[in-house]
């Protein structure tokens, strides 16, 4: 399970941060670490359809350290898998040099030589990713819960990974499971990148997922950030961001 390679990869790179903060907000859940580079902050998308849909909301367990936020990442309450998620985010944020050689800055830079005519592009998206111009492209749209009426519904995402050419999923598609689904499905697409603001995870914790790029952005000023978030400031947020993109090399 991709998730469960995640969390036992990640809890070696928490060694020597502690945990900061934890905030649940709306739309966005952000986890603050601690450590010898300073803080990093990684943010998580609030299953907001999870709370909705629910008269009662059991509310996350309290964690004592870094290791038990992280630990949520498997959990069923998705509160908080929200905030296992953003603490691996900021783990992952800590260790994320964006003075990389193969930083391709560019969230679309990989997909250049690819977005030719014919192509079968498939987005699986719960928040809203940034779309690149296709011309020509056969391109489909899955979200977790459809917004427009060219959305198709996630119940029908395996019949058309099978003959993907390029996958594009966010950060919420990593939490909720649907990329299992990406990697059963997907084995001809060239390209399958995670991007968005939540798709934060390390390229290293991605290893044997399927996923071939991670596109995402660094917060340079935790403070500022921390204060926008909690006001609700998430566009004001994102512009005080630096994006970045890798490619995931397997070993």
């Amino acid at each position: 399970m991709i998730l469960r390679d995640i969390l036992r990869r990640s809890v070696p790179l928490s060694n020597g941060l502690s945990l900061r903060d934890i905030f649940i907000g709306i739309p966005y859940t952000f986890v603050v670490v601690d450590g010898g580079n300073g803080r990093s902050l990684g943010v998580a998308p609030t299953p907001m359809r999870y709370l909705v849909d629910r008269p009662r909301i059991k509310p996350p367990r309290s964690v004592r350290d870094l290791k038990d936020a992280i630990s949520l990442l498997t959990s069923n309450n998705m509160l908080e898998r929200a905030v296992g998620f953003a603490a691996v985010n900021a783990v992952s944020q800590h260790h994320i040099n964006l003075n990389r050689e193969d930083n391709l800055t560019d969230p679309f830079y990989a997909l250049h030589d690819h977005l030719r005519p014919g192509v079968r592009l498939v987005v699986v998206s719960g928040e809203d990713l940034p779309l690149p111009k296709m011309r020509g492209c056969d391109f489909i749209v899955f979200r977790d819960g459809t917004r427009s009426e060219n959305d198709l519904p996630l119940g029908l995402l395996p019949e058309h990974l099978n003959t993907a050419d390029i996958v594009m999923m966010d950060g919420y598609s990593l939490m909720s499971g649907v990329a299992e689904v990406v990697r059963s499905y997907a084995k001809s697409a060239e390209i399958v990148i995670a991007m968005g603001p939540t798709a934060q995870v390390h390229p290293d914790l991605l290893h044997g997922t399927g996923i071939t790029h991670v596109s995402s952005m660094k917060t340079v000023d935790v403070e500022d950030a921390v204060e926008k978030l909690k006001r609700g400031m998430w566009t004001s947020y994102l512009s005080g961001c630096e994006t970045y993109t890798f490619e995931i090399v397997e070993r």
